[in-house]
């Protein structure tokens, strides 16, 4: 405790004696310890507050770091021009193609509703 052996502290300890007197000794070592006991307190605040400041500059330099690693790093962007690239090829073929040049398949004659009727009733008995 502040660097004091053990003889220095007697040496203290005889002078307190003869200056304050055996009566009041008991009584000015209480008020020291009290002294002592509130240092010792606002010590462990204060360096609470300031382990506090540090934690939250730590923080905030984290946060700002994420925040620089995500405007950095837009996925979003890049798969938009992408596919502004894609969309811009696909405009300029189907601009190139004529549509009457196109496959197309072949229309399917559509029946009348009673020919439709009278073709299905011989298969529904055939399965019978």
């Amino acid at each position: 405790m502040f660097g004091l052996g053990m003889t220095e502290m007697i040496v203290i300890g005889g002078i307190a004696l003869l200056v304050v007197g055996p009566k009041d000794l008991p009584k000015v070592f209480k008020g020291i310890a009290a002294v002592m006991k509130q240092i010792r307190k606002l010590t462990r605040e204060f360096q609470g507050a300031v382990n506090d400041m540090i934690r939250e500059s730590d923080l905030d330099d984290l946060r700002k770091e994420a925040q620089d690693l995500r405007a950095s790093i837009d996925p979003t962007s890049e798969i938009r021009e992408a596919m502004k690239d894609v969309e811009d090829d696909v405009r300029e073929t189907s601009k190139s193609v004529n549509p009457k040049d196109l496959w197309q398949p072949e229309p399917t004659p559509v029946k009348p509703a009673a020919e439709t009727k009278a073709a299905e009733a011989p298969k529904s008995e055939a399965s019978s």
